[in-house]
């Protein structure tokens, strides 16, 4: 009942064990708060009733009138629910509750005002009753689908997956953290490793120990040696290198990288497809983005560099065209340091030459 601002909720029992009501209760726009008491140890769902709150003086008048016909136990849509049963020993407990709630209201100026305007509720606003009941109860229908839906647990660790890329470009010339095969006396033992002591990039190392992960900077970035055993059975190899997988994975959670680039290739006996396997299986749910260098595109010698710039410039095909055609023409295949400034520079003495 809308009109009602302060009610009882007489004891009720929704469950074994379960016990709630026995309390006087403040209409907040058709909502009462009350505890719920369990004496069980388990968790259980209920179904809340419904409660046609009345008058607190009115309770008091007609104390043994039986309170069931306020009280709607009929159970919503909850498959888990139980039967509602009332407890008869409600009513005896109303007297002592009725005499204990005056005398509070008795004593405050404030809450006493609150009883008048209760009691100063005309007929007219009885006579519609049973229309604030059923906005009530349409209210608590909405509500209990509260009640209704399976509690999900939030996830704290969210997975987050491997994200891998394709790329032509050569190893050495990836703006990223470069991984890479090494022997036990730090030679090169991969394409990608061969790649960079071609680029001369190579890092110099010592005292290696197989199976570990050794990072060394590089610019803005870090150049990963996996050092594996070159010289024992491909049994042996396999778990050298899927032991090493995880000095990587702890060596991208101390550095924080979010990324790194690798050479697509067999690593002595074990095949590439082996070695993603391995990385797919113990870099899971890092989040970290890696890049797989297939190395078409070729990083030539310096002395070369002119005499593929003259090549593309006088081909019939694509010859003596702009600085930025012949770049992409040439990017499809080589690629070294500095490329477009020598183009740049090529074209020009060609242009003045002629």
């Amino acid at each position: 009942n809308q009109k009602v601002a302060v009610g009882y909720v007489p004891r009720l029992r929704v469950g074994d064990d379960i016990y709630v009501g026995d309390a006087v209760v403040t209409n907040r726009d058709g909502k009462a708060y009350i505890k719920i008491i369990n004496t069980s140890e388990e968790d259980k769902k209920l179904i809340v009733p419904r409660v046609q709150l009345q008058e607190i003086n009115y309770i008091a008048e007609n104390q043994r009138n039986d309170l069931t016909k306020h009280i709607n136990t009929q159970p919503t849509s909850n498959e888990h629910s139980k039967d509602i049963h009332d407890d008869n020993e409600k009513l005896d407990t109303i007297p002592a509750l009725m005499d204990e709630t005056n005398e509070q209201h008795d004593s405050s100026d404030e809450d006493s005002d609150e009883i008048n305007d209760i009691e100063s509720v005309d007929s007219s606003d009885n006579s519609n009753s049973d229309n604030d009941n059923d906005d009530s109860n349409n209210n608590t229908e909405d509500e209990t689908t509260l009640f209704d839906e399976t509690n999900i647990p939030y996830e704290l660790n969210k997975k987050r997956k491997i994200t891998f890329h394709t790329s032509r470009e050569n190893i050495s010339n990836r703006k990223d953290n470069l991984v890479i095969f090494v022997s036990p006396l730090g030679e090169p033992y991969d394409k990608g490793a061969h790649a960079l002591l071609d680029a001369q990039l190579f890092p110099k190392l010592t005292d290696v120990t197989v199976a570990r992960a050794r990072p060394t900077p590089y610019k803005r970035y870090h150049i990963i040696a996996l050092a594996v055993n070159n010289k024992v059975s491909e049994v042996v190899e396999r778990e050298t290198i899927k032991e090493v997988m995880y000095s990587l994975l702890d060596v991208t959670k101390e550095l924080g990288l979010e990324s790194f680039s690798i050479c697509q290739g067999d690593v002595g006996s074990v095949p590439w497809t082996r070695i993603r396997e391995n990385i797919c299986e113990i870099l899971d749910n890092t989040g970290i983005t890696i890049t797989i260098c297939k190395n078409e595109i070729i990083t030539p010698r310096q002395e070369q560099w002119q005499g593929i710039i003259h090549e593309h410039h006088t081909s019939a095909i694509g010859g003596h065209k702009g600085v930025t055609k012949m770049y992409k023409r040439i990017y499809e295949n080589y690629y070294w340091p500095r490329m477009k400034v020598h183009i740049q520079q090529y074209i020009r003495n060609c242009r003045n030459a002629n």
